[in-house]
């Protein structure tokens, strides 16, 4: 288990140039598992959000564009 910090980011595209991004600077995986959800076995993954250095507040961010 490599629980290196690292960017987490998705991004949901809408209609023209909307879209929704959601944003983790300095994601960590604390822990892996297999699970089964309804007879399919999946990985359970278990992370943290840490601070991103001195700057207060920026552990996790969701930006809306119109």
């Amino acid at each position: 288990l490599n629980s290196t910090e690292a960017i987490l980011t998705f991004e949901i595209k809408g209609t023209g140039t909307s879209k929704i991004v959601i944003s983790a600077p300095k994601a960590q995986i604390q822990n892996i598992q297999s699970a089964d959800r309804g007879k399919m076995v999946v990985e359970q993954i278990d992370f943290q959000l840490n601070r991103n250095g001195s700057t207060l507040d920026q552990e996790f961010s969701i930006v809306f564009t119109p």
